[in-house]
Parts: C-alpha cells; structure tokens; sequence
C-alpha cells in the first residue's frame, strides 16, 4: 500500500534513519523510491530533504517527472 509506504518513510526519518546511506547497489532512499516508482515518497524526500539540482535532476528524469 503506497500510503503507508508514505508513512513507514516519515516514521523511519523521525527517528534518525539516514536517507542519504546507499545499499549494497549503491541507492539511496531517492534513487530508490524512483526506481519503484513511488512518487508520493519522491515528493516527501524532495520537498523535506537537501538534495544539489543535479540530483534533483537525475531523480526526476528517473522517475518521470
């Protein structure tokens, strides 16, 4: 359910998960949610976190936007 994918990620960023560390595969909570297509959380990482334009760019060609 992608609401409370949406909420599970504001829970884990409240409490001090790290959205920048990258996995095994070398993503991070951005590149991930737009891999997955999940644009509420794309929003949420954009509009709440420091991301260069560049990075911003990226995420948005990514994701489709």
């Amino acid at each position: 359910n992608k609401i409370n994918r949406l909420e599970t990620t504001k829970l884990l960023l409240e409490h001090g998960a790290d959205p920048y560390v990258k996995s095994r595969y070398g993503d991070d909570a951005m590149r991930t949610a737009c891999i997955k297509g999940a644009s509420q959380i794309f929003d949420y990482l954009k509009t709440h976190l420091e991301y260069s334009s560049e990075r911003l760019a990226e995420a948005h060609e990514l994701i489709g936007k």
